[in-house]
């Protein structure tokens, strides 16, 4: 085999193992969101804080993958709020906080949320 083969065969081998370990980490990236809760609260909600609460002495934050967003001072944090809500079929004027989406669907209201955390808890 000449010189240009051995090359070449390198050269494709290298590319295949590098597709592999791309999909490897994808597969890796997308299975981890998934398994995602993302909080949306407010600073001046007592319903929120309620839930807050629960989550710091339950220690919450360390037995899941917990995403918190602030709705009320960040406009991109409040477009994916309401982005969440349509897509779990809440309208505009039934969206508020807290809201709990995990899995593609939402608990809104303390009692809800700290139910189904329980529940699901690892």
């Amino acid at each position: 085999m000449n010189l240009e083969k051995k090359v070449l065969y390198i050269a494709v081998a290298a590319a295949a193992g590098l597709i592999i370990v791309i999909a490897a980490c994808l597969f890796f990236v997308f299975n981890r969101s998934s398994d995602e809760y993302t909080f949306y609260y407010s600073l001046t909600c007592p319903h929120c804080m309620i839930v807050e609460e629960f989550m710091v002495e339950d220690n919450t934050e360390a037995k899941i993958n917990m995403v918190k967003k602030e709705v009320s001072q960040s406009r991109d944090n409040a477009a994916d709020f309401l982005t969440k809500a349509s897509q779990c079929g809440y309208k505009l004027e039934e969206a508020g906080v807290p809201l709990l989406f995990h899995n593609g669907k939402c608990f809104m209201g303390d009692k809800d949320i700290i139910d189904y955390l329980k529940e699901n808890k690892k």
